[in-house]
Parts: structure tokens; sequence; C-alpha cells
């Protein structure tokens, strides 16, 4: 499991994630599959973002590990969005270490 912790996240719908240039849309770190979100580590040309503090982004490299960990965790979000481009499982959870 590789971990990436961001002191901050900026999360922005999809609606306003539609109307963003490309350049801003390529620099998207994670969509969440529970919400439709995009996740972004730097809010240059957002607007309408939600800012989360202190969250880490879990990345299983198989299925098992994935489910096991959404089933006994509290998450903020995750994807399978990601499986198909990376082959990675992705959960965003609050970092409290």
């Amino acid at each position: 499991m590789k971990i990436e912790k961001y002191k901050k996240l900026y999360s922005l719908s999809a609606d306003e994630f539609d109307l963003l240039d490309d350049n801003t849309k390529n620099q998207f770190i994670f969509q969440g599959s529970r919400n439709w979100d995009f996740y972004f580590n730097n809010k240059n040309n957002l607007e309408n973002y939600s800012a989360l503090n202190n969250v880490a982004l879990l990345n299983f490299d198989n299925e098992e590990a994935f489910e096991g960990y959404l089933s006994s965790n509290k998450i903020i979000d995750y994807s399978l969005e990601h499986i198909h481009e990376s082959d990675q499982y992705c959960v965003l959870i609050e970092n409290h270490a």
C-alpha cells in the first residue's frame, strides 16, 4: 500500500470540474466514486471548492486489501475509477498521524 499525505486538499463537484480549462483539469489527483468529486492539492483556478485538512490518500494494489479496508475503517471517499488507468484502488481518509 502506498500512502500520500496532504496538509490540504480541495474538492470540486463534477459539475464544477466540467467548467475548468484543460490545464487545470489535468491537475486533479483523485476522483471519488462516492460522490464523483474531484480532488486537487492546489486551488489555483478553483472556485466553489471545499477544503479538507490533514488527509491521506491510500493506494491499494489489490481489490481484497481495498475491500477489507473499506469494510473496517472510516473513510472520506474512495475510488474505483483509477483501477483502469493505474491498477490502484484508492481510499481518502483523515490523517491523524
